[in-house]
């Protein structure tokens, strides 16, 4: 996920001892496992030095496996740079972007262990930055991603997994948000259809995913714009699929 400036304040996602304490015990006895058997093998104390060296590697290979995946890796906790609250099932080595605060309301992003306030003028690969989606709308002025004068509308759309409506619903929503260039249509509660100004450079900005108090959610590729649309619309935040965290974690954040 490619972004400007990262903001320089950060802080260290961590696990608490007694999670990691036992693989650090497992991950030591797998290492002195190996360098016994290894001993063994090149001395050819026991058996076959070929099937003791192969016990040797694969010891080895364990330890090493589960110190970097139980005992550096693995996901874990950091409090909020922006408040200190506490953020949950993060990521201790791979980047991750598009986390929640549900305390302050503001996205955060990590990588290698650190954890920082996005930038307000972020603009993400892709929609990551949600908000609710309410009955109707306000846009904020310009493009969604740029906020440059838009020339063009263009119509995005998603349909309840178990909707039992048809394309051809889906089509008319889309048809209906096209010519209308704002608003949104809806078919029994189960698609949502809207058309969302971008300037001639842009076409990607946004897109509809399922979830939040109003069951529709819009992300945007730019976080300006959605802190925009949450204030101009008064709607919650809201957390992406796309930040990798469990179900239970995505919910509706209130912003202050």
């Amino acid at each position: 996920m490619t972004y400007r400036s990262p903001h320089p304040r950060h802080t260290a996602v961590s696990r608490p001892s007694h999670e990691v304490r036992p693989w650090l015990v497992l991950v030591v006895l797998l290492f002195i496992a190996s360098a016994v058997l290894a001993v063994m093998a090149v001395l050819g104390l026991a058996g076959d030095p070929f099937i003791v060296g192969l016990a040797a590697a694969a010891s080895g290979a364990t330890a090493m496996g589960l110190l970097f995946g139980n005992v550096l890796g693995g996901v874990g906790a950091a409090p909020c740079p922006s408040c200190g609250a506490a953020l949950e099932d993060l990521d201790r080595r791979a980047h991750f972007a598009g986390i929640l605060c549900r305390h302050c309301g503001h996205f955060v992003e990590g990588e290698g262990g650190r954890v920082w306030v996005t930038e307000e003028g972020a603009i993400a690969d892709t929609p990551l930055f949600g908000a609710a989606l309410p009955e109707t709308l306000v846009w904020p002025p310009g493009c969604v991603v740029c906020g440059a004068p838009p020339t063009q509308h263009l119509p995005i759309h998603v349909k309840k997994h178990d909707a039992a409506g048809t394309a051809v619903n889906v089509a008319i929503g889309m048809a209906m948000a096209s010519v209308a260039g704002f608003g949104i249509i809806r078919a029994s509660g189960t698609v949502a259809a809207l058309a969302v100004p971008h300037c001639k450079e842009h076409d990607d900005g946004a897109s509809l995913a399922l979830g939040g108090p109003t069951e529709f959610m819009i992300l945007f590729r730019s976080y300006a714009y959605q802190r925009a649309f949450c204030d101009q619309n008064h709607v919650v935040a809201l957390e992406s699929d796309a930040t990798g965290r469990s179900k239970a974690l995505r919910r509706a954040l209130p912003r202050e």
